[in-house]
């Protein structure tokens, strides 16, 4: 695929990144036939599909093997990939791994501790099978931390907090960024390096685009980056008020379809109607 290719009102989007959990899964964790079809014409107009989540790919495995993404951008953008080709990296430092266990074990305002390694994704508490969409992370390592087992390369660590203070103090003193989610008593920690408008860039490049050729799509602070990276981003009905200030354009709720509507609307109708 070219990156020279452009339309009457600039570069043609060749590139779509989207967020999965709340923007193109519904809340109910569940993907439409509709938006399957929309991506699949998407596909043959040549247009590139890239997850970017802050699930692993074992995590979305449901959700790819009924996409199949061209790109996926894993662990809020410590990783991404292209098929087996692995196009950026951002682990934690193993001294920053150990320090922000140490601080979690002794604070008490951190509650369930979850890890995303190498080797697997570890908890401190067992899987839930009364929660939505526990068949995700059926396979989790339960461990207390107190002696871990070996992670591999780890890429976020992410715990319950009733006090986002504490964590940052945690953070500060491991040495590693620290992100909040906006409806969720949960928060993580990441390598400062690690993003998803910094593994999308890497993407872009790789494929010989240009940011103004991506198109992308979340709903919460951790899309702030991408959004205002992208040549076009796209905030859900759903998302937070921060994301759709940034935004450049807004879509419909998760529920509603938003992101195929979207795309059906401005990008695949587009294409039809220049030829």
């Amino acid at each position: 695929m070219s990156g020279t290719e452009t339309g009457q009102n600039g570069p043609k989007i060749r590139l779509i990144a989207t967020d999965l959990d709340n923007t193109l899964l519904k809340h109910d964790k569940t993907i439409s036939d509709h938006t399957l079809s929309v991506f699949a014409r998407c596909r043959a107009a040549g247009i590139w599909l890239a997850f970017a989540t802050s699930r692993s790919e074992n995590a979305s495995a449901r959700v790819s093997a009924r996409l199949r993404p061209d790109l996926f951008l894993s662990n809020g953008g410590a990783l991404a990939r292209q098929g087996e080709t692995e196009l950026f990296r951002a682990c934690l430092e193993p001294r920053a791994v150990r320090a922000v266990l140490a601080g979690c074990l002794s604070a008490p305002e951190i509650g369930q501790i979850t890890l995303e390694g190498e080797k697997g994704y570890f908890s401190s508490k067992p899987v839930d099978p009364s929660q939505r969409g526990w068949e995700d992370y059926a396979d989790t390592i339960h461990t207390d931390f107190s002696s871990p087992p070996c992670f591999g390369a780890v890429f976020k660590i992410t715990v319950e907090c009733s006090s986002e203070s504490a964590a940052r103090r945690i953070a500060q003193a491991a040495g590693a960024d620290l992100l909040a989610f906006s409806d969720e008593s949960w928060v993580q920690f990441k390598a400062k390096a690690a993003s998803k408008e910094g593994a999308l860039a890497a993407v872009a490049a790789s494929l010989g685009l240009g940011m103004a050729q991506v198109a992308a799509f979340g709903d919460d602070s951790n899309d702030l980056g991408m959004i205002r990276a992208a040549g076009i981003g796209v905030a859900m009905r759903n998302a937070i008020p921060e994301l759709k200030a940034a935004a450049d354009v807004l879509c419909g709720d998760c529920d509603e379809d938003g992101v195929a509507a979207w795309i059906e609307q401005n990008l695949l109708t587009a294409k039809a109607e220049s030829r």
